[in-house]
C-alpha cells in the first residue's frame, strides 16, 4: 500500500474518531434524529471510503454487465448485470470497509446507496457474491474474460465525469 492511501485511511480513522466522539455528546444530550444523523454520517465515510479503496479501479462493460474491477489485483469489487438489475459485490472487499468502520456487514443499505449513486444503476437485488457458511459463489465470477474483452473507464475519471465528487 503506498504512501497516499496509509495517509488516507488514517484521515477515515480520523474521521470516524471524531463522528464518534460528536455522536457520545449528541447521545448524552439525547437530541432528535439521532438515528439519522448517525446513518447519513456513516454513510458519507462509507462512501469515502470505498471511493478511496477503488481509485485504482475501472468499470468494464461486457455483454451489457457493469464491473469494476481493480485490474492490477484482477479482484472484482461490483458487478451490475443489465437485462435483471442484479447487483452483486465482493464480500471479502466490503467486509474490509465494514469492520474498519465498525458496521454490521448484515446492513446491505450502504453498499446498495454506493452502487446506485456511483454507477448510476438502480438494483432490484443486491447481493454479496458469498455468506460465510451459507453459500459461496464466488467461484462464478470469472473476470479474466472482462479484463480482455470489455470496454473499461478509468473509476476516477467515471467520477469526474458525472461530478460524484461532490457528495
Amino acid at each position: 500500500m503506498d504512501a497516499q492511501k496509509i495517509i488516507r485511511y488514517r484521515q477515515l480513522l480520523n474521521e470516524h474518531q471524531n463522528f464518534l466522539n460528536g455522536y457520545e455528546k449528541i447521545k448524552k444530550n439525547n437530541m432528535i434524529g439521532l438515528n439519522n444523523l448517525k446513518r447519513s454520517n456513516m454513510e458519507k465515510m462509507f462512501f469515502n471510503m470505498v471511493d478511496s479503496m477503488c481509485e485504482d479501479c475501472m468499470f468494464y462493460t461486457n455483454k451489457g454487465d457493469i464491473w469494476l474491477i481493480n485490474p492490477n489485483t484482477k479482484e472484482w469489487i461490483i458487478t451490475y448485470h443489465s437485462p435483471t438489475k442484479y447487483a452483486w459485490w465482493n464480500y471479502d472487499f466490503f467486509e474490509t470497509v465494514y469492520k474498519f468502520l465498525s458496521m454490521d456487514i448484515k446492513d446491505r443499505e450502504p453498499i446498495a446507496n454506493w452502487i446506485q449513486t456511483r454507477m448510476n444503476v438502480r438494483a432490484n437485488l443486491c447481493e454479496p457474491d458469498t455468506l460465510p457458511g451459507d453459500y459461496d459463489w464466488s467461484a462464478d465470477f470469472k473476470i479474466e474474460k472482462v479484463i480482455s474483452y470489455g470496454r473499461f473507464l478509468n473509476f476516477n475519471l467515471w467520477m469526474q465525469n458525472h461530478n460524484y465528487y461532490n457528495y
